[in-house]
């Protein structure tokens, strides 16, 4: 037996309402360039990132740290090694040789 239409409707009466805040009082939380990339973002303590001429992220930075994430990849766009610092201490080292991925 098929439902009837009216048995999917939701009850006025368990929805929610919805408070409108005032937009003014929301941070600027992201940043972009010009081509679109994000460049900050302060959600995930993102301090900046930097692209090359691909696009492809080069290096992440966070906020009040020498924490940084760098990428690099080969003349076709496809990434190669993948490094996460904390300060100066090598977190980790991923690098991507045919269908091998390195992980130390």
């Amino acid at each position: 037996m098929q439902p009837d239409v009216a048995d999917l409707q939701p009850d006025v009466a368990d929805l929610q309402s919805v408070t409108v805040t005032d937009a003014a009082s929301f941070q600027n939380l992201g940043g972009y360039d010009e081509n679109g990339n994000m460049v900050i973002d302060r959600n995930k303590q993102i301090s900046h990132i930097s692209y090359n001429f691909l696009n492809l992220p080069t290096e992440i930075s966070f906020e009040g740290t020498n924490d940084k994430i760098t990428y690099l990849y080969n003349a076709a766009g496809v990434k190669v090694r993948k490094t996460v610092r904390e300060g100066d201490t090598l977190k980790m080292l991923n690098i991507w040789m045919v269908s091998v991925v390195y992980q130390s």
